[in-house]
């Protein structure tokens, strides 16, 4: 089933299916819920989330493209606060609902491009983003499938996966940004802002309050990307509530660090994830 609403002039597609039901809005082709039947919902959204126009939404699946990080304006790209256009909903022959959407900016002197963002839900939750160049030079780019996953207490997840995994500390007080590897699990106690780059690792999120495990998959992606905010950086952002750092994780597919795509004219490339509750 697939069903349109406007919310505060943002169109918002609602799928249905068998397996679950997921929400979609145009506004940075942002996917904000997934949750399969007899489940929790699976993503995380803020409270505080800005839901408006120009504006970035806070939780879910944010695209972040064609760059990742702030030291470029928009923070995390322009995609994630652009309206997508919606190019057709599918029923599959294995009963999953897939949404396709598009950006297209032909008319950039300095980056023509075609971006077509793809849903689909089944068993699993599947997103996948493919960019191709229109342009006469190469462009490189960087971004991120910045998925929010909603957990019972972050005291009571465990994410595996990266073991022996080395990994970039990017926080603003970390003495050292490289030369640290993980050991075991990572557990959250404080703020966390891991880039692990060189790896296409599976990674699990548990979460010991509910019983719940997510696997989480990725294509074209050598970097992973974990993130809590915890007390102090939740409290700055406006758009985000002072304890809701408790009730979220963010494991990341990426294209982030050193993991930078050139894209030649004529040729794409395609960032995805894959998530299943186990």
């Amino acid at each position: 089933m697939f069903e349109k609403k406007t919310v505060n002039g943002i169109e918002v597609i609602t799928l249905r299916n068998a397996f679950g039901r997921a929400e979609i809005a145009t506004l940075g082709a942002h996917v904000m819920d997934w949750t399969p039947v007899n489940e929790a919902p699976v993503l995380w959204m803020s409270k505080k989330s800005l839901f408006e126009p120009g504006k970035a939404i806070r939780g879910g699946i944010p695209v972040c493209w064609p760059w990742f990080g702030g030291a470029k304006k928009p923070s995390h790209g322009f995609a994630r606060i652009e309206i997508w256009q919606v190019a057709g909903v599918y029923e599959l022959s294995c009963g999953a609902t897939q949404l396709v959407l598009t950006l297209d900016r032909a008319a950039l002197a300095d980056f023509p491009f075609h971006a077509q963002y793809t849903v689909t839900m089944g068993r699993c939750l599947e997103v996948a983003l493919t960019v191709e160049n229109r342009g006469r030079v190469p462009v490189s780019v960087t971004g991120a499938l910045h998925t929010y996953f909603a957990v019972s207490d972050i005291a009571d997840v465990r994410i595996s996966g990266l073991d022996g995994a080395p990994f970039e500390d990017r926080r603003v007080s970390a003495e050292k940004v490289t030369g640290h590897v993980q050991e075991g699990e990572i557990s959250v106690d404080a703020e966390v802002d891991r880039l692990y780059p060189g790896t296409t690792a599976d990674v699990i999120c548990s979460d010991l309050g509910t019983g719940r495990s997510i696997l989480v998959e990725k294509l074209g992606s050598y970097t992973t990307v974990v993130w809590n905010p915890w007390i102090a950086k939740a409290a700055a952002m406006p758009d985000f509530g002072d304890d809701e750092y408790h009730g979220m994780i963010c494991i990341e597919a990426a294209n982030a660090g050193s993991d930078v795509r050139e894209l030649i004219p004529g040729v794409s490339h395609t960032l995805a994830q894959k998530i299943t509750v186990l």
